[in-house]
């Protein structure tokens, strides 16, 4: 397996967000048990019959806002908090879902304390409730050899079961009877790779402003670490050599490069099956974005009444916060790599 920053830098993660050793012992057991129940079940559902859509971007664009606002219009099916604890399982998963949280299951309102509400707030991706999006990472780490969110070389590609993430992930859209919705930081740099097997995806490529995508992803470092030094979520192709400079270069080149990687991709993959999103844009005007997309989903084979009862807008949270002396640094950064890809300096 691949090495791992996340496992790497466990000890050092702000106690909020260090993983709990009794909860990961039952979901170990528990994955024993129902895993092979999920394999064999899940050969009955070999494809999907609505397009799976994969919201990819750079960490702190947005993608987390873009997956609850989906959630919220009841027209998807998602990963929630409840469902990832089933990872392993997640046709499983989603119908013991639906079993407690389901109200048209709550026949005597034996449940109704648990029926929880989605909402917009969220935590670094970390949400609360147990019906709130979840980044359901785990899905994907069950079919490949990386733990981390990172670019995959041709000889860990062979090593993904893109088969059965597929097979799971129509098990799931066939439980939930929805077109199914989730975050794809796994496999976001080798988007052609995930497209040619699942070909009737639909990429939703969220971009925010740069300068505030790097304030805030060094924020989140030093919340997530207590400390900006160290290295926190996706790793893209460039990866190699951003991880050896200065802070503000890390992060300049993490956003620049994951950028950069994403729209590659996106160039060789048909108008119909992506779609990219602009966070300002989204959050002045969420309707738009919607009819965008409800149209693809209609084109292939969604019924919907194409009427928004979504919200109106998001409050958008781009403010400088560094200092200024920071934010130069961060500008300067960005600006070297837009100029050494201009020259292609290597």
């Amino acid at each position: 397996m691949a090495k791992s920053i996340f496992k790497e830098n466990e000890s050092n993660k702000a106690i909020s967000f260090k993983q709990n050793k009794n909860l990961n012992d039952i979901i170990l057991e528990l994955s024993s048990l129902l895993k092979p129940i999920q394999n064999k079940k899940q050969d009955e559902f070999s494809e999907n019959k609505y397009p799976i859509g994969f919201i990819i971007g750079n960490p702190r664009s947005g993608t987390t806002l873009m997956l609850q606002w989906l959630a919220s219009l009841k027209i998807f099916s998602y990963p929630t908090n409840i469902l990832n604890r089933f990872a392993y399982a997640p046709y499983i998963g989603a119908l013991i879902q639906q079993m407690l949280y389901d109200k048209s299951f709550d026949f005597h309102n034996e449940f109704n304390s648990s029926q929880l509400k989605n909402n917009f707030q969220s935590d670094l991706g970390k949400t609360k409730g147990a019906l709130s999006v979840s980044e359901f990472q785990h899905f994907f780490r069950n079919y490949m050899p990386n733990f981390d969110p990172e670019f995959l070389n041709q000889k860990e590609l062979a090593n993904v079961d893109f088969n059965n993430i597929k097979k799971g992930l129509a098990s799931i859209e066939n439980a939930f009877g929805k077109p199914f919705v989730l975050k794809c930081l796994m496999l976001q740099y080798n988007l052609l790779d995930l497209f040619k097997n699942i070909p009737n995806a639909i990429f939703i490529f969220i971009k925010r402003d740069a300068l505030f995508n790097m304030q805030s992803l060094i924020l989140a470092r030093e919340r997530y670490y207590n400390n900006r030094e160290l290295w926190l979520s996706v790793k893209p192709k460039a990866y190699e050599f951003l991880k050896d400079l200065d802070i503000y270069h890390q992060v300049a080149g993490q956003v620049y490069y994951s950028n950069k990687e994403i729209e590659n991709s996106l160039k060789k993959i048909p108008s119909k099956n992506k779609l990219v999103v602009n966070y300002e844009s989204f959050c002045e005007n969420p309707e738009l974005v919607y009819h965008q997309l409800i149209h693809k989903y209609e084109s292939a084979g969604l019924k919907t009444d194409n009427i928004y009862f979504g919200e109106k807008y998001f409050s958008v949270s781009n403010k400088i916060i560094l200092k200024v002396s920071e934010i130069k640094k961060l500008k300067e950064a960005y600006n070297y790599f837009e100029k050494k890809d201009s020259l292609n300096i290597k």
